[in-house]
């Protein structure tokens, strides 16, 4: 906070002055003296709230001279904390949709907070601004990270992530049939059907 004044006396020179600064009744040590033109400036930190500042002159005689202003010292805005993020399902293979939540953004002083997402994969930024990812958008090794950026109506947001390695999925067996004549000396011959998500090739099976 800055702090200005001017002092001038009839018969003393203005730098010759005493003076003396108080915040509601009590000093204020700001280390200025006036200059030969009775000007006064120095800066100084007050708490939060209202305050009276007053500034006293004295004379050689003894005589005094005052003037005082109330200011009120606003508190700063804090921005929201930043938020905790979580995918699910972690660990996540290339079958699963990958979805994401934030809590944790609260303001301190009360302020509505916006939560806006952002995607990455490999680090690279994706078109994916909810909180969802399609599991077609994963292929296996991707890091995918989801960022959410808290913002209240004073400050740019304060981000908060989570990431989640994609990982090989099972093979899965699509249909079973069973084929041949069921009796006692019959032959039946079991037929599936095995597919794998990720394009692998089907090694074996029991």
């Amino acid at each position: 906070i800055a702090f200005r004044a001017t002092d001038a006396d009839d018969e003393d020179a203005a730098e010759t002055l005493r003076i003396w600064w108080l915040s509601d009744d009590a000093p204020l040590e700001l280390g200025a003296a006036p200059d030969i033109d009775g000007r006064i400036e120095a800066t100084s930190s007050l708490t939060a709230g209202p305050h009276l500042v007053a500034l006293y002159v004295e004379d050689s005689d003894g005589n005094l001279g005052a003037d005082g202003v109330l200011i009120d010292v606003l508190r700063p805005n804090l921005p929201p904390f930043a938020p905790t993020v979580a995918i699910v399902p972690n660990p996540a293979r290339t079958v699963d949709a990958l979805t994401a939540s934030a809590s944790g953004a609260i303001d301190p002083e009360g302020d509505a907070v916006e939560i806006t997402w952002l995607w990455r994969r490999d680090g690279e930024d994706t078109e994916y601004t909810g909180t969802e990812v399609p599991a077609s958008a994963t292929t296996v090794g991707q890091v995918w990270t989801a960022l959410a950026t808290a913002t209240d109506p004073f400050h740019p947001g304060v981000v908060g992530s989570a990431s989640v390695t994609i990982t090989n999925s099972f093979p899965r067996v699509d249909s079973v049939t069973i084929r041949g004549e069921p009796f006692t000396n019959g032959v039946l011959v079991c037929v599936a059907e095995i597919s794998d998500p990720d394009g692998d090739g089907v090694v074996s099976y029991t």
